[in-house]
């Protein structure tokens, strides 16, 4: 990450979650390699407009959907 040192040393952990969108996919054999996104959690628009991701790892995941229900 880049951006202003003040603002990145305000960004907890607890902010950053890396998502994989599997809209579209369907369950199946088949393996999909999926790209990683970084959302930012809780910081305000003005903020996220001075903060540069430059790079993440991995970049992507593979991942194999089943039709399978998981009591929450």
């Amino acid at each position: 990450l880049a951006g202003p040192p003040s603002l990145l040393q305000a960004i907890r952990p607890a902010q950053l979650r890396a998502v994989a969108d599997l809209e579209g996919l369907e369950p199946g054999p088949t393996t999909h390699l999926i790209p990683l996104r970084l959302d930012f959690v809780g910081v305000p628009l003005e903020d996220l407009a001075r903060i540069t991701v430059h790079r993440m790892a991995p970049q992507k995941v593979r991942v194999r959907l089943q039709d399978k229900r998981i009591p929450s």
